[in-house]
């Protein structure tokens, strides 16, 4: 118990596709999985409006919190997590797929009645990276940092 990974994930498609970062955290009875995004897809994320910016701000990593271990150690979940990746969609598939079918299903709740008051680990509300975190860089380092 207490292990933690991170795993490479997203979608690929002729406009090149998204990044995102699953991190699995293994605890005494089960796993929290969590999913960082900062570019294609944050708008499956909680969000809130912040007034004063006059925009909308995001929690770009959303955990799913008491997933089973059969789920999480099964590997046909994480065959349909990285199928996108493997067999090209256009992104709506794709994050429909991800977001509103697979995440859901593993810990069998909304993705959004996911989102807890008390996350196991510090998540926050930030601004949307301009260019849609072409690069994945600003993904990679919410997930390290979260």
């Amino acid at each position: 118990a207490g292990e933690l990974m991170m795993v490479p994930g997203g979608w690929a498609n002729a406009d090149g596709g998204a990044a995102v970062i699953y991190t699995i955290h293994r605890l005494p009875a089960h796993f929290v999985v969590s999913l960082t995004n900062c570019g294609d897809g944050l708008e499956y994320h909680p969000m809130k409006a912040d007034p004063a910016q006059d925009a909308f701000k995001y929690i770009a990593t959303v955990q799913l919190m008491e997933v089973p271990i059969a789920v999480a150690m099964d590997s046909s979940t994480w065959a349909l997590l990285f199928r996108p990746l493997v067999f090209p969609h256009t992104a709506e598939k794709a994050k429909d797929m991800i977001y509103n079918k697979v995440l859901p299903m593993m810990n069998s709740r909304p993705l959004l009645a996911s989102v807890t008051p008390s996350p196991l680990r510090t998540v926050q509300f930030a601004k949307r990276p301009r260019g849609l975190d072409a690069s994945g860089v600003f993904t990679a380092l919410e997930a390290a940092r979260c």
